[in-house]
C-alpha cells in the first residue's frame, strides 16, 4: 500500500490541464491505439495533414489555369518621325526611326519602308498610330490620324481605325487612332501614317 508524507493528494481524474504542452510524443503512443473514432470532426483530417506536408516541401505537378494563361508578349516596337512637317502626308513616307530612347523593341520587330510598316509574324497584333501638332494663329486647323491595311502584295489598303481633332485657337493638339488585328498572312502590311492637316 502506497503512503504519503504530508495529505494525500485529491482523487480526481487526470486532464488534458494536468499535461504540459509537447510532453507526449509520437514514440509514447503505441501504435495502432487512435482510431478515427478517436478523433474529434473538428480535428485535423488526413487532407489538411497532407496539405500542410505540401506547403512545408511543395512539388508542382498540375497547370495553372491552362496554357493560355502562361502566354507573354513575344513582339513589341516603336517608331516615330524625327522631322517635322506641316502639310498632308499620306502616307508619311520618310524620317521614320525605331525608338532608341529608353526602349528596346521584344522578338524581331517591325520593318518599314516609305512608310509601310510589315509584321515579322502573324498573330493578335495591336498598332497605335499617335499625332501630335501644334497652331500658332490664323484660320482653323484640322489634324486627321488613319491607320490603314492591307492583305495581299498588291497593296490594296483599307482604313482600320482613324482619329480626328480640330482647333481655331492657337495652342497643341493631340489625338490617337489605334486597332487590334488578327494577322493570319505574312503579306499582311500596314501605313500607320496617314496624316491630313
Amino acid at each position: 500500500m502506497a503512503g504519503y508524507i504530508g495529505p494525500s493528494p485529491p482523487n480526481r481524474i487526470l486532464s488534458s490541464a494536468d499535461i504540459a504542452d509537447n510532453s507526449i510524443t509520437g514514440a509514447k503512443i503505441v501504435a495502432g491505439t487512435i482510431e478515427a473514432s478517436d478523433v474529434a470532426a473538428d480535428m485535423a483530417t488526413q487532407a489538411e495533414i497532407d496539405l500542410k506536408a505540401n506547403i512545408a516541401s511543395p512539388t508542382f505537378t498540375g497547370t495553372i489555369g491552362g496554357a493560355d494563361h502562361l502566354k507573354v508578349l513575344t513582339e513589341v516596337d516603336q517608331w516615330r518621325v524625327h522631322t517635322n512637317f506641316s502639310s498632308d502626308a499620306t502616307p508619311l513616307t520618310a524620317n521614320w526611326e525605331r525608338v532608341d530612347t529608353q526602349f528596346d523593341k521584344v522578338g524581331t520587330g517591325m520593318t518599314e519602308s516609305s512608310g509601310v510598316f510589315t509584321f515579322p509574324s502573324t498573330g493578335i497584333w495591336w498598332v497605335l498610330f499617335e499625332v501630335y501638332g501644334a497652331k500658332d494663329s490664323g484660320a482653323s486647323v484640322r489634324l486627321n490620324a488613319y491607320i490603314e491595311g492591307a492583305q495581299d502584295k498588291a497593296g490594296s489598303y483599307s482604313t482600320l481605325a482613324q482619329g480626328k481633332v480640330s482647333t481655331s485657337s492657337a495652342g497643341f493638339g493631340q489625338m490617337q487612332a489605334q486597332c487590334i488585328f488578327d494577322c493570319t498572312s505574312s503579306w499582311h502590311k500596314w501605313v500607320c501614317c496617314k496624316n491630313e492637316c
